[in-house]
């Protein structure tokens, strides 16, 4: 039976105690039998455990014709640890921020209302409060950052965000890092009332972009539908009116596996609401022809 791995974060993983390799963003496979145990390992989190009939932190999907694993490590509890205490004043309002780690990094932040406790996806010394008028934006982090907006009417939370950067101007706009394969930087703008109201997005690469060949050419296509990029140079002119239909088609998937199957080059799968959705390309040069998609794929005569 065919076992595949992919992972969103670094992962190593074992079968039957035996090392298969490393994962992350990519996908592995190995034969084997439907008895064979496979342990997943990512740092400071428990293994995962996955089986044709069992799995632990895992979530399996069929695929192709046997198994696709895609791990959630759950972080590993560990001793309770202080990091930091912060007191900050806006407009007038004494804010206390308690910094630390009880096995994931949380904040406890208390108004003078009230308190609340967020958790932040990384460790964390440095905050800041940014004054925006409504409302209270509480900074955590340098160079990556865990932003959280608060109404400065009753401090609820309006939203929250991990980025590289944001900026406050007639609005919020927060940037972050996304692979397209390629590295872009993808901004996403609101208006803030009583509430984040999402008006626009936009990207753009953060370094020159090389020539691809294909499949990676497709692969950048997925991504540019997924995250509203220039998605519509790709398709040949026969097609490219299509464009808008063509993305809902495509949907939001969770995860973009490439080609895996040497008899199907051209088949990428998505992964999206608990199951696979494989998407085909027909390309003419540089262009997409057409894009047929299914869930159940049946064996190529």
């Amino acid at each position: 039976m065919k076992f595949c791995f992919y992972s969103p974060v670094p992962c190593l993983v074992t079968q039957n105690d035996k090392i298969l390799g490393k994962v992350f963003r990519n996908v592995r496979y190995a034969q084997a039998e439907k008895a064979d145990v496979f342990t997943i390992y990512a740092d400071g989190c428990y293994p995962c455990v996955a089986s044709a009939q069992y799995t632990e932190n895992v979530t399996s999907y069929d695929y192709y014709y046997g198994k696709l694993f895609i791990p959630s490590p759950k972080k590993l509890p560990l001793p309770y640890k202080l990091i930091a205490e912060k007191r900050l004043s806006v407009r007038g309002n004494e804010i206390y921020i308690r910094l630390y780690n009880d096995g994931q990094t949380k904040a406890e932040v208390r108004f003078p209302t009230g308190a609340t406790t967020i958790t932040t996806p990384f460790e964390v010394c440095d905050v800041e409060a940014v004054d925006c008028g409504n409302s209270l934006l509480i900074k955590f982090g340098d160079k990556l950052k865990h932003i959280v907006l608060f109404s400065l009417a009753d401090f609820s939370q309006i939203f929250a965000a991990t980025c590289v950067d944001f900026h406050i101007k007639s609005g919020l706009s927060v940037d972050k890092l996304v692979f397209c394969p390629q590295p872009h930087v993808y901004s996403t703008f609101y208006e803030i009332t009583n509430k984040a109201a999402l008006s626009g997005t936009s990207l753009r690469p953060l370094t020159k972009q090389k020539s691809l060949a294909m499949p990676m050419r497709l692969f950048t296509f997925l991504y540019l539908t997924l995250y509203n990029g220039n998605y519509a140079e790709y398709l040949s002119p026969a097609i490219k009116d299509k464009a808008g239909v063509i993305k809902e088609f495509l949907g939001n998937p969770e995860h973009i596996l490439p080609p895996t199957e040497k008899d199907r080059p051209n088949t990428f799968a998505l992964v999206e609401s608990g199951r696979v959705k494989y998407v085909d390309f027909h390309t003419d040069g540089d262009k997409i022809t057409d894009i047929t998609a299914e869930f159940f794929l049946k064996p190529l005569d």
